[in-house]
């Protein structure tokens, strides 16, 4: 041990002597991507005509392996009108594809896009919690469970509350975990009643819904129809010419 001191001692003077090394790690070296995008060629897997088996042919074997990573991708949704210069900043931005543009709507798939109905129906898919039913997006209500402003830091208060009704350019959407129930007043009022919106109270069941919450919803919806009309309204004031409203057709008037 007195020996060792010593040129323990000798050895960190040395180091400090010497300038600092940083080692480098060798760089990780890129795996190739094997993912096939193009749709390969078909292979004839039949025995008929065949001197020996298909897995002596390198060709087919080949093929099948292709057809093995193929990938097929979607194409764009089309758009009423393409503007090259958005989807080249979307691309720039890496929020699109490269080198890929959409198509322009036929003038059938216009037609369905003005529907309201057609693009209500549209919508994706959701679980209505109370009723269980699996109904468009747009024919529900998303509900979220929401901190109180007046909460104390050691006892938070929820609520449930609804979220997203409003139009994103007037409100900014707050995410998270949410929950759909139906567009109907007394399958509202029953779940305020019953209390079964407490299965997503973060804190043991202690979540309020406030006895007007039906009264709510129904304001946020005719505010949702001002900022609509104020939208429709600076469309038509940019672009006069564009004719934004057309008649209900007779068909559509037993629909409500």
């Amino acid at each position: 041990m007195p020996r060792f001191i010593p040129r323990l001692l000798r050895a960190l003077e040395h180091a400090r002597s010497r300038p600092p090394r940083f080692t480098r790690r060798p760089p990780t070296p890129l795996v190739a991507d094997k993912r096939v995008f193009t749709r390969p060629q078909e292979v004839d897997i039949s025995p008929h005509g065949r001197s020996q088996s298909i897995l002596l042919d390198r060709k087919a074997v080949r093929l099948i392996y292709r057809h093995a990573r193929y990938q097929p991708t979607k194409s764009l949704a089309p758009e009423v009108r393409v503007s090259k210069a958005r989807w080249r900043a979307k691309q720039a931005f890496g929020r699109a594809p490269a080198g890929v543009l959409p198509r322009e709507m036929t003038q059938e798939e216009r037609s369905y896009h003005a529907n309201p109905y057609l693009r209500m129906l549209g919508s994706p898919l959701r679980q209505c919690f109370h009723t269980g039913w699996l109904l468009p997006r747009e024919m529900l209500i998303r509900m979220t469970t929401m901190i109180l402003p007046d909460s104390r830091p050691g006892k938070l208060r929820y609520a449930f509350l609804p979220n997203g009704l409003e139009h994103p350019r007037f409100t900014r959407f707050q995410g998270g975990r949410s929950s759909y129930v139906l567009c109907h007043q007394p399958v509202i009022e029953y779940v305020r009643d019953r209390g079964s919106y407490k299965r997503f109270s973060p804190d043991g069941g202690a979540t309020t819904m406030h006895p007007l919450i039906a009264q709510q919803i129904g304001h946020i919806l005719r505010v949702r129809v001002l900022q609509e009309l104020q939208l429709l309204s600076g469309a038509r004031s940019r672009r006069p010419a564009l004719s934004l409203l057309r008649m209900r057709p007779r068909s559509l008037w037993s629909l409500r």
